[in-house]
């Protein structure tokens, strides 16, 4: 992700910009929220980091639960 190298360089006001875009491009992929949210964290945005990985876990508790079904409706044909 484009993020994490400014975020690496200390080019935060990139690695902020790109980090929303990434969300904004794929809302329904956790591991951008996860990023994000771990990203603001260490920014000491306590209350947005909660926030983006709250979103992140309810996306992927989600995304395994799709699976776990996918699963299982397969094994009853």
């Amino acid at each position: 992700m484009l993020a994490n190298a400014y975020e690496k360089n200390n080019d935060i006001k990139n690695a902020l910009k790109n980090y929303k875009n990434s969300i904004k491009s794929n809302n329904s992929y956790p591991y951008s929220h996860y990023s994000y949210g771990i990203f603001l964290y260490i920014n000491k945005n306590y209350s947005e980091a909660i926030k983006m990985l709250k979103k992140a876990y309810d996306l992927l508790l989600n995304e395994k639960l799709d699976v776990g079904v996918e699963r299982f409706v397969g094994q009853a044909n």
